[in-house]
């Protein structure tokens, strides 16, 4: 596997669409679920799912983030706006699976406009 590969940007709809499948698993806590949910959207991609894995780890790191209340539906879901600041934001170092709150919350805001 490719570490840079793996901490690079995702397209949208990839994130968008690993969104849709984790909603049906018990969330992120069962890491084998979710890599193995990963490993069927996007089979023989090892780079993808890892890579995919890590944004939606990073993004689960904010959900306790007071900004996040202001994204936040009734259903769940997650608004379109913090799925893509969550496919290109960069992480808050090179091995970090973790975004900067600050940046992200404004990649979202610019992004919702």
């Amino acid at each position: 596997m490719d570490y840079k590969a793996q901490l690079a940007p995702v397209p949208y709809s990839d994130l968008s669409k690993a969104a849709q499948r984790m909603a049906g698993l018990d969330g992120l806590d069962d890491i084998t679920s979710v890599a193995m949910a990963m490993c069927e959207l996007f089979p023989g991609d090892t780079n993808k799912s890892a890579a995919v894995m890590l944004r939606m780890e990073a993004l689960k790191k904010l959900q306790d983030h007071p900004e996040m209340t202001r994204w936040q539906k009734g259903n769940g879901e997650l608004p379109e706006p913090l799925l893509k600041a969550a496919a290109d934001a960069p992480f808050k170092g090179k091995f970090s699976a973790s975004f900067d709150p600050d940046l992200f919350f404004a990649r979202a805001a610019e992004l919702s406009k």
